[in-house]
């Protein structure tokens, strides 16, 4: 109360100990006249828990020397500010030039408060400094929407792992920008957040660096066949149920010899006929004769027809010959 019937004289007059002696309370009920009046030196005696009490009007009203007065925030201290009173501090102290301590200090609120020029200027270092637990609870694409492709490749495989489905999809199509190591760090539950347009353009060879235990948690319904075709041994004998009846048979006609033999005579039996008849003749030869049997189509229903299925219809006719 007392506080709040100070000139603007007086206020200019408190010492630093008296200032670092203002309760939050009274830090909250300064007017945005009197915060005016302070001094850099002034500002500079604010305490952490001080400092989270000044609302964002009077944040708005320092000037440009008052604000850099307040760059010699230590990493903590910085780290308590709100998303809007960051925002505040960051339009007179560029955020290039915040240590990659406070950087790594940063919240996710915080960094889904920077402006898209303000992560643009971020600098590698900078990024790879960013905490995986503000990049764990980031519910906002906000941040990652504005990454460019060398801040993207700069990620280390921890932030990765670490991304949130909506951070994810915030990359969008920049996702591709990843690094092999990065994509391949990856969740389950991450590859399973991913949009249909990313899906769509992952290259060939990003399928194929997922471990086949991940394999599951991807939409592979919504791959095409290119990217089908990437896949790799491994990860054709773990096809689970589920993702190999998804598999279309336009895909299964751009896998080759050594990938049909991958398929286990389990595996075989479970296709449907139209798969069966997207298997090219010339990867038959690969195959076990229990494998070729398993390619019996006439208990199988078959929405088509093709050469396909007439040279494996004979090739297992003269098996049971």
């Amino acid at each position: 109360a007392v506080l709040a019937k100070m000139t603007n004289a007086q206020m200019s007059a408190l010492t630093r100990d008296e200032i670092s002696a203002l309760s939050t309370k009274q830090v909250a009920a300064i007017t945005t006249s009197q915060i005016k009046v302070l001094s850099p030196d002034q500002l500079r005696a604010f305490t952490q828990e001080q400092l989270k009490s000044i609302s964002p009007d009077n944040m708005s009203v320092l000037t440009n020397t008052q604000l850099k007065a307040l760059s010699e925030l230590s990493a903590s201290e910085i780290s308590q500010l709100s998303g809007e009173e960051l925002a505040t501090y960051l339009n007179a102290n560029p955020i290039s030039g915040l240590g990659t301590g406070t950087v790594a200090g940063l919240t996710a609120g915080q960094l889904a408060s920077l402006s898209s020029s303000q992560v643009a200027s971020m600098s590698n270092a900078q990024i790879a400094a960013l905490s995986t637990s503000a990049l764990s609870v980031m519910d906002s694409d906000q941040f990652t929407g504005a990454l460019k492709a060398d801040q993207i490749r700069a990620l280390t495989t921890a932030q990765a792992a670490a991304l949130t489905g909506a951070a994810l999809r915030g990359l969008d199509k920049k996702i591709t920008f990843m690094t092999d190591a990065d994509f391949a760090a990856l969740s389950s539950e991450q590859l399973g957040q991913l949009s249909d347009p990313q899906l769509a353009i992952l290259a060939p060879r990003q399928i194929a660096l997922i471990d086949w235990k991940k394999l599951d948690g991807l939409a592979i319904d919504k791959l095409g066949a290119a990217q089908i075709g990437g896949l790799r041994a491994l990860q054709i004998q773990h096809l689970s149920d589920d993702a190999l009846k998804k598999i279309t048979p336009a895909a299964i006609q751009g896998w080759n010899a050594d990938q049909i033999k991958q398929l286990s005579t389990l595996q075989l039996e479970r296709l449907n006929a139209d798969q069966i008849g997207g298997i090219r003749p010339t990867s038959l030869p690969g195959l076990t004769t229990d494998a070729i049997a398993k390619l019996d189509t006439s208990d199988r229903k078959s929405t088509r027809l093709n050469s396909s299925h007439a040279n494996i219809s004979y090739a297992v006719f003269c098996l049971k010959k």
